[in-house]
């Protein structure tokens, strides 16, 4: 995992995000003033020392390893990093997240019977559900959806001409659907049917947790693409863009249910920071506005 960071300090500077798992291995890269030399750092959890050291300065950067310790299931530490060289000194607030937001939640994941779309090349949705032991079921069709929570990853609106509908039908049930990082085609905003309809970029992914990275997920964009407002036919639809210049995010209000589109890349990395797959708890769970669940380490 390769980390950036931006602080206020003269020579030393760090651009990038602020979380990482704990029990794996982060390097951050402090970007400095000198072209040689090293480094002192060091970080520090509750007042006590994690991890310190000098680093070799190259090319006007010094890259520091570090592996903080794995923390108790549901438990978040906010950590404390340090770095100095000569007069300039750099400081920086970490926050280090379990690998599975998902633990000792089966009861509640069990509840909400969530079905997952994918297509043959988006296969990873499944994988990384195993892995994290989040009961689900596979559907092929959307008419065949039963459950509380359905996910749809990948898809290109082109290739299904009533979605729009067969969608808000289904959430106006009182499902929640979560589509992620659509491919691209257009989808149909019907507003007619809408109660409410949310258009927003990637800062809202800090209202699901004040702590996340919006911006770097593990030293990558969170969205390859934009979804932007556009009109075919004379009604209003949700374009994808290969630009990143416009909406990521889309909540609709329909019925019981809503129905979300986002193009964050949480699936594929959620590997490289904690942020992505802590939303993807957010969206599947619980409501953004809703009070954090989890105990912060520095409580």
């Amino acid at each position: 995992m390769f980390v950036f960071y931006a602080l206020n300090a003269a020579d030393l500077t760090i651009e990038g995000p602020q979380t990482f798992y704990s029990g794996r291995e982060s390097l951050i890269a402090v970007k400095t003033g000198e072209t040689s030399g090293s480094l002192s750092w060091n970080i520090s959890y509750s007042g006590a020392p994690i991890a310190s050291g000098e680093q070799e300065i190259s090319e006007g950067l010094a890259n520091i390893k570090f592996t903080f310790p794995e923390t108790k299931p549901c438990v978040i530490a906010k950590a404390e990093f340090n770095c100095s060289i000569g007069n300039e000194k750099l400081q920086k607030t970490l926050f280090f997240y379990p690998p599975n937001p998902f633990t000792e939640k089966k009861k509640i994941l069990e509840d909400l019977s969530i079905e997952v779309w994918h297509t043959e090349a988006d296969k990873g949705i499944t994988e990384l559900f195993k892995s994290l032991e989040i009961p689900f079921a596979e559907i092929s069709n959307f008419s065949e959806s039963k459950g509380k929570v359905l996910i749809i990853v990948g898809i290109d609106f082109s290739n299904f001409p009533g979605i729009s509908d067969n969608l808000l039908k289904i959430s106006s049930g009182g499902a929640r659907i979560i589509i992620i990082n659509p491919v691209s085609g257009r989808f149909p905003l019907k507003t007619a049917e809408l109660t409410e309809a949310v258009l927003a970029k990637n800062g809202k992914i800090k209202e699901f947790g004040k702590n996340f990275d919006d911006e770097s997920w593990g030293g990558k964009t969170p969205s390859s693409k934009s979804l932007k407002l556009a009109s075919s036919d004379g009604v209003p639809v949700l374009e994808t863009d290969t630009e990143q210049k416009d909406f990521t995010y889309c909540r609709m209000q329909t019925g019981k249910g809503n129905l979300i589109i986002c193009a964050w890349d949480i699936i594929n990395l959620s590997k490289d920071s904690p942020t992505p797959l802590y939303l993807l708890d957010r969206l599947i769970s619980e409501d953004f506005n809703k009070k954090d669940h989890f105990k912060k380490g520095d409580k």
